[in-house]
């Protein structure tokens, strides 16, 4: 039986210290996923760029340019959570990064009528990726890339909510017991894999998706 004291150390080192085993553990399985994601993201900001420096002195713009950088910022932290052995925390932020996509991609649409709502706060941001589907018609965002931003929407949504994966979290599936904090656990390489599998895809869209936003507001 572990003395108050070593119980607190424990809760000290994960509550102020980082992880680096756990962190090699999981870069040392996903370094070739990691560099592409990394590529891929760096040639979105570029994109989010072009698209800030068309944005000046109109507040509907402006919003868009600042959802499209809460989304690639959301979706470069997820990754970092994820790599650093905290599975649920970077689910839920990957759910706000998918939900952030689809309300710029939405906002650029000036045919659709939600930003007015969404100012004023009566818009429910959640049914972003719903709504997304429902006005896709006639948007220039590509039909593959809508596929990959409602799947992903879906995979990520038991994240936000107690679950089967927020209790699985914390159980090691090789028979150890507990994980307090980060961890990267053998048994669930398999998640693992598929998880980050989904990360990469949404990021190599991401260009792609702030590109047809830009086309879009360029138009009004």
């Amino acid at each position: 039986m572990e003395t108050y004291d070593t119980i607190r150390e424990l809760i000290s080192s994960e509550t102020i210290k980082d992880n680096i085993d756990v962190r090699n553990s999981f870069l040392e399985r996903y370094s070739s996923q990691t560099d592409e994601f990394i590529n891929n993201m760096s040639q979105a900001f570029i994109a989010w760029r072009s698209l800030d420096s068309k944005t000046k002195n109109n507040q509907k713009k402006e919003n868009i340019s600042a959802l499209v950088f809460s989304s690639i910022n959301l979706h470069i932290v997820s990754m970092k959570l994820f790599l650093s052995g905290y599975i649920v925390a970077s689910g839920n932020i990957e759910r706000q990064a998918i939900e952030t996509i689809s309300l710029a991609i939405l906002f650029s649409n000036k045919h659709v009528d939600i930003f007015n709502r969404y100012i004023q706060n009566k818009y429910s941001t959640n049914k972003a990726v719903r709504d997304l589907k429902r006005h896709s018609k006639g948007m220039t965002v590509s039909k593959d890339g809508l596929d990959k931003i409602e799947r992903a929407h879906k995979y990520f949504h038991d994240y936000s909510h107690p679950s089967y994966i927020t209790i699985g979290s914390n159980i090691s599936f090789q028979g150890q017991g507990m994980y307090l904090g980060a961890s990267f656990d053998e048994g669930k390489v398999d998640f693992y894999d598929k998880d980050i599998s989904g990360r990469l895809s949404l990021s190599a869209v991401f260009t792609n998706y702030i590109t047809a936003v830009e086309s879009a507001v360029s138009k009004w």
